[in-house]
């Protein structure tokens, strides 16, 4: 094998060598920035003041999203909807609850890990929640 050989090998080693590192680069920091972007998230429709929020543990709330960011989302005005049983006649009676208002931290926010969340939906302005909702804000 003579001298030409050996380097034209030794070449073709190195240039496959820095073709690996800079596409492992590349890799690398469009990965980074995939994840690490702020405001890189879904966006939602402005014009909608509450979503309905479905979570993994089985409970639905109804929020307004302060925030949405990849990995994290920001709920205020938080409700939840209390399901009751009157003892006496067996009728079950559907209460809109706000988070603020009765329980005893009186939480001015929910922050939610987004791999707790199952489904997130647009509270129409018509729906019944939406008129509980606004039945309750008047009372303030």
């Amino acid at each position: 094998m003579g001298e030409n050989d050996k380097r034209e090998k030794h070449n073709v080693w190195v240039t496959w060598l820095k073709f690996v590192l800079v596409v492992g680069m590349i890799a690398l920091l469009a990965g980074v920035l995939f994840f690490k972007i702020p405001g890189f998230a879904p966006k939602l429709d402005s014009r909608i003041t509450h979503y309905a929020v479905a979570l993994n543990n089985g409970l639905m709330v109804y929020g307004h999203p302060e925030s949405v960011c990849r990995g994290v989302v920001v709920l205020t005005d938080v409700y939840y909807v209390l399901r009751q049983a009157d003892p006496k006649s067996n009728q079950v009676r559907n209460t809109l609850v706000s988070r603020r208002k009765s329980e005893w931290h009186s939480p001015d926010r929910m922050i939610l890990n987004a791999n707790s969340i199952l489904l997130m939906e647009p509270v129409d302005p018509a729906s019944s929640v939406a008129k509980l909702i606004a039945e309750q804000k008047k009372g303030e």
